[in-house]
């Protein structure tokens, strides 16, 4: 999709600032036991993954504010744009799990 609008618009687009840590092998290396781990379990417990529990959380602000992370600016040049928002703000948060 991101492509295709890129080449369509001739728009970047952007995102706050944010920093992420860069992975680390030690990383790679914790992910690879996790699935031995899984492997192992699945081959002892054939139907395990019926015993997994996934669950999420969203907020919604009901003033209209937008999480900053899962917004998009979509322009030819950073826009710079800020927004001033309240410190408390009333929302509501919706939790899911299968």
């Amino acid at each position: 999709m991101v492509p295709v609008l890129r080449m369509k618009t001739n728009f970047d687009q952007w995102v706050g600032e944010e920093r992420h840590e860069q992975w680390k092998c030690s990383d790679h290396q914790a992910r690879r036991r996790f699935v031995e781990w899984a492997q192992n379990k699945i081959a002892v417990v054939p139907h395990i993954h019926k015993r997994i529990l996934f669950s999420d959380e969203a907020h919604f602000w009901l003033n209209g504010y937008v999480n900053k992370q899962n917004c998009r600016i979509w322009n030819e040049a950073n826009p710079q744009v800020y927004v001033e928002t309240p410190l408390h703000r009333e929302k509501l948060t919706v939790w899911c799990a299968l």
